[in-house]
């Protein structure tokens, strides 16, 4: 696939149909007037506090709880007295992540090739189909929200989850951000695009101050989400940890309201990155809806800046009223979207097939210093992956269930007289989830 296929595939994405989130304002703000306070608060903060007493090995504890906790990802707090019930959220950049075990103790999970070698395929609709397939994937293990993809900028080859991303090219990944936002939504699972925005390390992430001028910050690192957002309607967008020029994301209200909603016309919600250092009460108050992922400390802080003024009535209410309408688009969606299985033989046929496309050939048109008498060396890794082992992938930790041996490498072969490189992007310690290796034991 060539550029021209991607700007055919960019121009299409525009056709793409934007969600409905935006409607049932009045029926939000029925249900808004019929909340406490504290219940209220209790929206805007995750259900951390439900988490506490979780242990699926446990039917007891799992009684305790005012929703059904299905195994995996976090609570996002909603309130059962008026029928928004609690979703669950998990990790989704390529795949699900796995918090704690099923009740039998074991959960499978198909790993997805890297974003970073998806984006090599310049393949909307390919990655429209993958997101789809890891969002039904989710759908069944009773997941409702789905925390990716990844869509921050390479701007340091160092980055530690730079294959969590798709490119240094902010087009390009506002491309693959919408096709990808567009299929999970499309199984009715909420989408959220992370991590907003200028997150470029991971070293210090949670203190780092990303100092940028307004030109480089529109034309680099937010060009990316604008795209996506216009192009998909993501539900919701998740701040980063960073601040930018001195203000943590999450307590950016410019950033927030006047560019977000206001010049790209964002009619979801935001939520923080999990355990950042912002304060909730100005993170209300800049518009970030959500604070995850919570504690009965937050709610009790959000409670005090009300009554005591520091936080207004109405910026919290238009939080909550975001976050109903959310919690309706959920339901509404899980709802029509029609369900049935797909096979764990698909999702790995799909993953491969990815994982292929992902490879990038390169001719040698006298850039490098050989000829076709040349002698070609054959370079290969043996990757020997042992079932029990634990592996890092990121944000995703893995135990693997079975042996697997594969050579990994890059070879230079000898075509009609010109060298060839067949290379694949992802040869890292990364490499496992560029082959779309299944059957996974996650965390």
């Amino acid at each position: 696939m060539n550029a021209r296929t991607l700007f055919i595939g960019c121009l299409t994405g525009l056709l793409l149909p934007l969600s409905t989130f935006g409607q049932g304002a009045e029926e939000a703000r029925e249900l808004l007037m019929q909340m406490t306070l504290r219940e209220k608060a209790e929206m805007v903060i995750g259900h951390l506090s439900a988490m506490q007493k979780v242990n699926p090995m446990n039917p007891d504890a799992l009684r305790e709880l005012d929703f059904t906790y299905p195994g995996l990802g976090m609570p996002i707090g909603g309130c059962p007295r008026l029928g928004l019930p609690v979703t669950i959220c998990s990790d989704g950049s390529y795949g699900l992540k796995r918090y704690m075990p099923m009740a039998d103790g074991k959960y499978y999970t198909t790993v997805f090739p890297s974003p970073f070698s998806n984006a090599s395929t310049w393949n909307t609709h390919l990655l429209q189909q993958l997101s789809a397939a890891y969002a039904r994937e989710g759908r069944e293990a009773g997941v409702q929200v789905l925390l990716g993809p990844g869509m921050n900028i390479m701007r340091d080859p160092l980055c530690g989850r730079n294959f969590e991303y798709y490119s240094e090219d902010p087009l390009l990944t506002g491309s693959m951000g919408a096709a990808v936002v567009s299929g999970i939504q499309s199984q009715g699972l909420a989408a959220t695009p992370k991590h907003f925005a200028a997150n470029s390390q991971e070293t210090d992430r949670v203190v780092n101050d990303s100092r940028v001028s307004e030109r480089a910050l529109r034309e680099i690192y937010l060009k990316g989400f604008e795209r996506m957002i216009q192009q998909a309607a993501p539900v919701f967008v998740m701040t980063s940890y960073n601040k930018i020029n001195g203000r943590y994301t999450s307590e950016d209200r410019h950033l927030l309201q006047d560019i977000v909603r206001g010049e790209w016309g964002f009619k979801g919600c935001f939520m923080t990155d999990f355990g950042g250092l912002g304060w909730s009460p100005d993170q209300i108050a800049a518009g970030n809806d959500l604070v995850m992922p919570g504690s009965s400390y937050h709610v009790q802080n959000i409670v005090h800046a009300v009554e005591t003024g520091q936080l207004s009535q109405a910026d919290l209410d238009a939080c909550v009223s975001r976050l109903i309408r959310a919690n309706q688009w959920i339901a509404q969606k899980q709802t029509r979207v029609p369900g049935g299985q797909q096979t764990e033989s698909d999702r790995q046929r799909l993953a491969r097939e990815a994982a292929t496309e992902g490879f990038v050939l390169l001719k040698n048109d006298q850039m490098l210093p050989m000829d076709s008498k040349d002698e070609v060396a054959f370079f290969r890794y043996r990757l020997l992956l042992h079932s029990h082992q634990w592996h890092r992938i990121g944000a995703y930790q893995c135990r693997l269930s079975g042996e697997y041996s594969r050579w990994y490498g890059l070879a230079a072969v000898r075509c009609c007289g010109q060298v060839l490189s067949v290379a694949a992007q992802s040869l890292s310690r990364f490499i496992t989830s560029s082959f779309g290796i299944s059957r996974y034991y996650g965390l």
